[in-house]
């Protein structure tokens, strides 16, 4: 599924069943990491990680930092690959689930599905 496409998936506002088009997908976020995120969201940070499960799927990291200056994590995800579309679905689902938050800035580390999936699914 394209970019697009992903966006209109998730661009309602009515609860659906999450029907990953970019493989296995595995969300974690708990009701106290959507309150985070929406306090401290403005900026987030956002990474994976390899090698840490036996399918060898990237396991990515939310994150945030409150006013004491130390990292929260707001959301785990693990995507089967790790693509634009796919990375752009879980951030779309996050969104979807949290509506609140509106990041200025997203870091990651120049990856470029990160960097796509970032700009797809938050232009602004």
């Amino acid at each position: 599924m394209e970019l697009k496409g992903i966006l209109e998936t998730f661009s309602d506002t009515t609860p659906t069943a999450l029907n990953p088009q970019g493989g296995t997908f595995m969300l974690v976020i708990s009701e106290e990491q959507q309150r985070m995120l929406v306090r401290y969201g403005g900026i987030a940070c956002l990474d994976a990680t390899y090698k840490i499960n036996k399918w060898g799927y990237a396991f990515f990291m939310l994150a945030v930092v409150d006013e004491h200056r130390h990292a929260f994590p707001c959301a785990y995800f693990i995507v089967q690959h790790e693509r634009a579309e796919c990375v752009a679905e879980a951030l779309a689902y996050i969104k979807r689930l949290v509506p609140e938050w509106n990041p200025t800035a997203i870091i990651t580390d120049k990856d470029d599905a990160e960097l796509n999936a970032c700009k797809a699914i938050f232009p602004n």
